[in-house]
């Protein structure tokens, strides 16, 4: 699972005008560790032995014996990290229209990603600003 995010401000199609503000984020939350693999599956059952090759054959001919079991199945793949948690001052979505000035916009770290024996989340992003008009 991906770590949570912080915003100084979120919008969703809300029109805004920052005048003279000071705006932080704090650190994005980390990113959960991917789970191991599963076993492999148990192998398949043994097959039917040949049929006998009939009175044209060799006058010995039997049936063939029974094939052997099946090899079990290989082990599932490592989940992967769930990726670390923004961090950005004014996100904007849905189309929102921002007006800035004289602002002061401080972002923290993103979140680190998760661990993973397979493959590690990817860190979260550091922005002032995301998606704004």
């Amino acid at each position: 699972m991906g770590g949570g995010g912080s915003f100084a401000v979120y919008l969703f199609n809300s029109p805004i005008v920052l005048i003279t503000s000071t705006l932080q984020s704090n650190n994005g939350g980390a990113g959960g560790t991917g789970g191991t693999g599963g076993q492999g599956g148990v192998g398949g059952g043994s097959g039917p032995g040949g049929p006998y090759g009939g009175s044209g054959e060799q006058d010995d001919g039997g049936n063939g014996a029974p094939g052997g079991t099946g090899g079990a199945g290989g082990r599932g793949g490592h989940g992967g990290g769930g990726g670390g948690g923004p961090s950005i001052g004014v996100m904007c979505a849905g189309g929102t229209m921002i007006g800035t000035t004289g602002n002061t916009i401080s972002v923290a770290t993103g979140g680190a990603g998760g661990a993973s024996p397979g493959n590690p989340g990817s860190p979260g992003v550091s922005e002032p600003t995301r998606g704004c008009q």
